[in-house]
């Protein structure tokens, strides 16, 4: 997922033209994994208040993965 979520960087999240998470989440509704790895970085548990982070827990969840 490339998506701006840099301690560093301007930690833009959902609002980055990079955010690539809509493209992998349509790929993994295609191909009905068993699994995915996705990297926690740091900046991912508090990118827009922790509310970017839920989404993504949530949007997993909705796809059938339990998320841990």
């Amino acid at each position: 997922m490339l998506i701006d979520l840099s301690l560093a960087g301007k930690r833009l999240a959902s609002k980055d033209e990079r955010n690539l998470f809509g493209e992998f989440k349509r790929i993994l509704r295609c191909v009905r994994p068993h699994w995915a790895i996705v990297e926690n970085v740091p900046g991912l548990l508090t990118a827009e208040g922790s509310e970017f982070f839920r989404s993504i827990l949530w949007q997993f969840t909705s796809l059938g993965f339990d998320v841990e």
